[in-house]
């Protein structure tokens, strides 16, 4: 997987520091643009991202060229629920910044869909980009909550000692 990098500073050479916002891996480069490295941490196949994908499955909305999907994705399974709900701001930003990709017939056909399902009712349509972080981070929390019930017993089950 590739970093996530960001220009954190520049020196005096005019080198550019980036960093991982997931390894916290450094490197320095003369653009201040993100540059390409490979991640040393290797992110859940599953998490918010993958339940946003899921999301969007469920409304056929077809990932476009560059529109940053599958990053988008791998980005918020790295960041888990908390650090999603930390950068909600900015991960809603990053829908919105992309959502012209798909045309308005497109947005049309799946927020009928979304009425159809329910899923509708379930978004604050003041903001429907932000409303989907949220879903997904709640569906993501749903499915490690039900995960942690199925290993831990009941709190009345009595235990064996030796």
């Amino acid at each position: 997987m590739k970093c996530l990098t960001l220009p954190i500073a520049t020196d005096a050479s005019g080198k550019t520091l980036h960093r991982c916002v997931v390894c916290h891996k450094e490197a320095r480069a003369k653009s201040r643009t993100r540059i390409s490295m490979q991640c040393g941490v290797h992110p859940p196949p599953s998490g918010p991202g993958s339940d946003l994908a899921a999301i969007f499955t469920e409304l056929r909305l077809k990932a476009k060229p560059g529109c940053g999907c599958a990053e988008l994705v791998r980005q918020m399974n790295a960041l888990g629920a908390e650090g999603c709900r930390r950068e909600r701001a900015a991960l809603a930003a990053r829908l919105r910044a992309k959502a012209h990709l798909w045309g308005w017939s497109e947005q049309a056909a799946a927020a009928a869909r979304a009425a159809a399902s329910g899923l509708a009712f379930r978004l604050d349509w003041r903001d429907p980009f932000g409303s989907f972080i949220d879903l997904a981070i709640e569906r993501a929390e749903a499915r490690n909550e039900s995960h942690r019930s199925h290993l831990t017993p009941p709190p009345n089950c009595a235990t064996l000692e030796p």
